[in-house]
């Protein structure tokens, strides 16, 4: 599923970075891939690629993320692979923006031709391109795959490039089914082109099915011992109709990985994002707050709920304590078992 995953703001700011002539779609994809991003040039991605200024929250998330080691590269083809520049950027502009980026890195073949979203480090050593560093995949991989798996099956719902179907068989699952439609053949910019050629790197066991989470039934594909719902939830007009079909399809364990809101609030609440809102994403409708999560799982007969702050997601560990080690807006991992 379409999961920018892009950490709340750290700090305000107030104002966006003041115009950068000086910078050009030229200067931004012919410049090194290492090192840090300036503000200056976040902000030139924003109005050269996406045609609109930075908005506060956006800048300090990037802000955020660079000072937590996200690479200028990374950076720039974040704007590239997002989903606003896919689906909400004027034609003409996007494509002159792929224009001068094709005529600077060349027509691309093989491995560097997909649009990957997982930065997945294949067995030859290289690591792919993805919106997703690799270093905060496993920092959640460590905490979602915490559960032992050896011997388990399971199905990764929502797999897209297939970080979490290949990190869960390292660690012994199988057999393994991941499935996926939204981005390999829905509307979103993803294809299956990564989870294939990662597939084959891997020579990995796991099945895959190109299925909706509403056509997924047990009595068709069978239940798991583990089910992977990640980034997944807050994409649904109807989560909890959805989380009810993925919870249908776990025998013992059901893993969630969710955008969450409203966590100051003890009671559950579910708040609705109206059209982009979320990160500029129109197919991110709701987020539910942590208490949400547990009251919904309950209802759907899980008897034991952990949840845990997502660790991929890059936070100012002293403005958390502030907070009181919870923010209003957040990203979880939730499991629970029957």
């Amino acid at each position: 599923m379409t999961d920018t995953h892009q950490p709340q703001a750290a700090s305000d700011v107030s104002n966006p970075a003041a115009p950068t002539e000086s910078i050009t779609l030229e200067t931004l994809f012919s410049g090194p891939s290492t090192g840090q991003t300036s503000e200056a040039e976040i902000a030139a991605c924003y109005r050269l690629i996406l045609g609109r200024e930075p908005d506060p929250e956006g800048l300090a998330s990037f802000l955020n993320a660079v000072k937590h080691g996200m690479q200028r590269g990374r950076v720039v083809l974040s704007f590239v692979h997002s989903n606003e520049f896919r689906s909400q950027v004027d034609p003409a502009l996007r494509a002159h923006v792929m224009a001068v980026f094709t005529a600077i890195n060349g027509e691309q073949t093989g491995i560097k031709a997909i649009n990957w979203f997982h930065c997945i480090q294949l067995p030859d050593g290289r690591i792919t391109d993805g919106m997703r560093a690799h270093d905060a995949l496993m920092r959640e991989a460590e905490v979602i795959l915490s559960i032992p798996l050896e011997g388990k099956s399971l199905l990764d719902i929502g797999a897209w490039d297939g970080f979490f179907t290949f990190e869960a068989e390292k660690r012994g699952a199988g057999p393994i089914l991941s499935v996926d439609h939204h981005c390999w053949s829905g509307p979103e910019w993803g294809t299956k082109a990564g989870y294939d050629f990662a597939h084959a790197a891997f020579a990995s066991k796991a099945r895959s099915k190109d299925v909706d989470l509403v056509d997924l039934d047990p009595n068709v594909e069978g239940t798991f011992d583990v089910v992977l719902f990640l980034g997944v939830l807050y994409h649904l007009e109807d989560p909890y109709g959805g989380l009810k079909r993925a919870a249908a399809m776990a025998r013992e364990t059901l893993v969630i990985e969710t955008v969450t809101a409203c966590n100051t609030f003890d009671q559950p609440v579910l708040r609705h994002f109206e059209g982009n809102s979320l990160n500029y994403d129109p197919t991110n409708f709701f987020a539910p707050n942590t208490a949400c999560l547990r009251s919904m799982l309950t209802e759907l007969g899980f008897s034991r709920i952990e949840i845990t702050r997502n660790p991929g997601i890059p936070v100012d560990e002293a403005e958390l304590a502030a907070q009181g080690g919870v923010r209003e807006r957040d990203r979880h991992i939730v499991h629970a078992w029957r």
